[in-house]
């Protein structure tokens, strides 16, 4: 019985201090100027998060997103798989408070193109926010050769593949399954990019 009770006592006081880190993250991000085509990672506790950090072993986050701005309003632009069964599986457009909401976020970290060209920017933008639009879904097979379904990685990648900017490079990584492997984008594929600088992190 003491060890239940303190076993729960010790999982509410984690709960509790991850809460308090998350939103002090989002008090000091609005401080920031973020920009449009910058990248949100987050660090998750679901199961889908846990699955990642195993596969991507030299990863501290779990997901990511890209920055999109609507009248001063921060949203972020990412996809991932259905998270209930009305939800239809599309890239989603959310304000950078859901996207960082208790549940969903335990850490989190901005990074930004070093080289601060309006132009590319707004292409990577412009093309995350298409994909968008057009109700593109989250690719469950894991596929870069679909440009019409895509994970995360996949999409931030592309985005700015269009502006001629490849956050990726040769860090694709080979992730072995039970029954086969993919060559897949993980989150440290991009976080690694020397084109890319950290300007926020928890």
């Amino acid at each position: 019985m003491i060890i239940v009770v303190f076993t729960n006592y010790s999982f509410i006081k984690l709960h509790s201090s991850n809460s308090i880190q998350i939103q002090n993250s989002i008090l000091a991000l609005s401080k920031l100027n973020l920009q449009n085509g910058d990248l949100i990672f987050r660090r998750g506790t679901s199961i889908e998060s846990r699955i990642v950090l195993l596969a991507d072993r030299n990863a501290e986050y779990s997901h990511l997103g890209m920055i999109y701005k609507i009248n001063d309003n921060v949203f972020v632009i990412h996809s991932v798989p259905k998270e209930n069964d009305a939800d239809p599986g599309y890239i989603k457009l959310e304000s950078i408070d859901d996207f960082l909401s208790e549940g969903k976020a335990i850490r989190v970290a901005i990074y930004r193109l070093i080289q601060n060209s309006s132009e590319k920017i707004n292409i990577a933008s412009n093309y995350a926010y298409n994909c968008y639009s057009k109700k593109y879904y989250f690719d469950n097979n894991y596929d870069l050769n679909s440009d019409k379904q895509l994970y995360c990685t996949e999409l931030i990648w592309k985005a700015y593949m269009s502006a001629g900017v490849d956050l990726v490079r040769n860090r694709l990584r080979n992730i072995n399954f039970i029954i086969t492997s993919k060559i897949l984008i993980m989150p440290s594929s991009i976080i690694e990019s020397k084109l890319l600088q950290n300007v926020y992190s928890n």
